[in-house]
């Protein structure tokens, strides 16, 4: 891909691929962990199509979601792979009924191959035919989801973080979620923080969404020979 790219017209694709490498090649990658708990985790990871799993991890443009939840046209869940360099996703969940799956997902560029191929940008890691492992599945070594506990962990691979990642993702929080977190029906953690504050400005008591960011060694977390595939 990167010697596709890098004799086309492409700047953006070709620092994408660069960056890419030269993180690949550091001993370890920066990981960022989103966890969800209280929710009845994602159903229907055994169906081929028209499932909260496949709408979330295989389709582009789809959401079965309607009445009052929000996020309906299915554009809002490609936001992870922008905070990846490696724009790269791996999702584990264990639903209401107890029925686990993980599954990565890359999506990058298609290009032509030296047969002239054409191979396509999306790649998926799991099982044969593009199917989930029907396990559980943690890339934080201090986390792992109890199978009673259902909800969804999205980890975002070789995450592009500055030093104000925890106040972004707090404004953005505020932002969405305002009156939710206000009312206590939604309570976030953000990098083990018990308490919101922005600049040191206490905004309110949290404790829901669980976010953490670790380090983690490059071949467990992405698998080197993949990415440069």
């Amino acid at each position: 891909a990167y010697d596709f790219w890098g004799v086309q017209n492409n700047d953006n694709a070709k620092n994408f691929f660069s960056n890419a490498i030269s993180v690949s090649n550091q001993k370890t990658v920066v990981c960022l962990r989103i966890s969800d708990f209280n929710t009845s985790g994602l159903t229907g990871a055994h169906e081929p199509y028209n499932s909260a799993w496949c709408n979330l991890i295989k389709s582009t443009g789809a959401s079965d979601k309607g009445g009052s939840s929000g996020g309906s046209f299915g554009i809002g869940k490609f936001a992870p792979f922008a905070c990846s360099a490696f724009r790269t996703v791996f999702y584990s969940t264990i639903n209401k009924d107890g029925v686990a799956a993980s599954q990565g997902v890359s999506r990058l560029t298609s290009f032509k191959m030296e047969n002239q191929e054409i191979c396509q940008g999306v790649g998926f890691y799991g099982e044969e035919r593009c199917t989930p492992m029907y396990s559980s599945f943690s890339l934080d070594p201090t986390f792992s989801r109890n199978m009673n506990d259902s909800g969804t962990d999205i980890f975002i691979v070789a995450f592009c973080y500055d030093d104000s990642w925890k106040d972004d993702l707090i404004i953005s929080v505020l932002d969405s979620f305002l009156l939710a977190v206000f009312q206590k029906k939604l309570v976030v953690e953000v990098d083990g923080m018990s308490t919101l504050k922005i600049g040191g400005i206490v905004l309110c008591k949290v404790g829901g969404i669980r976010m953490s960011m670790w380090m983690g060694s490059t071949c467990a977390a992405i698998g080197v020979e993949n990415l440069k595939m």
